[in-house]
């Protein structure tokens, strides 16, 4: 019997740091108004949180606005390097 932990992905579960777990990867996928502008700061704010991407769906607005939305929330967290335009289309 193994000693290694997986999740359903069958990979080895993370390794445990000083603060807690290993690094998260997270894919947001969002209709950013107020509340996903904020859950997208609180991911970057995070030192063990690695944002993969983000996905932009109408919701709130259509999707040309989410995706003008998202991005000025990037640029007031100076990450533009999360996205470019065509993975948040």
């Amino acid at each position: 019997m193994s000693s290694k932990k997986t999740y359903s992905g069958g990979e080895p579960a993370a390794k445990k740091s000083k603060t807690g777990y290993g690094t998260q990867k997270v894919w947001l996928d969002v209709d950013t108004g107020v509340d996903d502008a904020q859950a997208i700061l609180m991911v970057l704010a995070q030192d063990n949180t690695q944002l993969l991407g983000i996905s932009c769906v109408a919701g709130n607005s259509g999707v040309d606005q989410v995706c003008l939305n998202t991005l000025r929330v990037l640029r007031v967290a100076g990450r533009l390097d999360v996205s470019d335009t065509d993975s948040l289309i």
